[in-house]
């Protein structure tokens, strides 16, 4: 197998031929790689050898369970994508606009320096504007 599984299960075979429990060798495995795949991999193989049972009939309905998983994280991306696509636009636009007028016009922003309300004003813009950005970034971000 390619990288990363095949070295691991590489590994998990070396482990078992020198002696490691079948459990230790499976569960070590499963902490090295952060996969919610490999961890019910892990969990109905363990579960298998406990209760016993076909062990082929149980990797093919969890294949069959990781493809629909893969499938509906695909139709969720294309389903969220015009949320992402206006995350972005929301957090590009306020910056590209500040950038042109600046260069277009510095008086502008210059002569609001001067204003008092712009030493509290201006860092309660930037705390409000990274507010947005992760609570867009929270919107967006959708677990499957």
């Amino acid at each position: 197998m390619i990288d990363p599984l095949g070295p691991e299960f590489a590994r998990f075979y070396d482990e078992q031929r020198l002696g490691v429990d079948v459990r230790t060798a499976l569960v070590g495995m499963q902490g090295r790689l952060d996969s919610l795949d490999l961890k019910m991999f892990v969990t109905a193989v363990l579960i298998q050898r406990e209760t016993g049972g076909n062990l082929a009939e149980i990797l093919e309905n969890l294949s069959q369970v990781i493809r629909e998983r893969h499938s509906m994280f695909l139709k969720v991306r294309a389903l969220s994508s015009e949320g992402r696509m206006t995350a972005a636009m929301l957090t590009i636009l306020p910056i590209f606009t500040f950038v042109v007028l600046f260069i277009f016009n510095p008086p502008f922003f210059l002569d609001v320096a001067n204003d008092p309300w712009f030493v509290p004003g201006f860092p309660a813009l930037g705390t409000l504007y990274i507010i947005g950005f992760v609570t867009i970034r929270k919107m967006i971000d959708l677990k499957v």
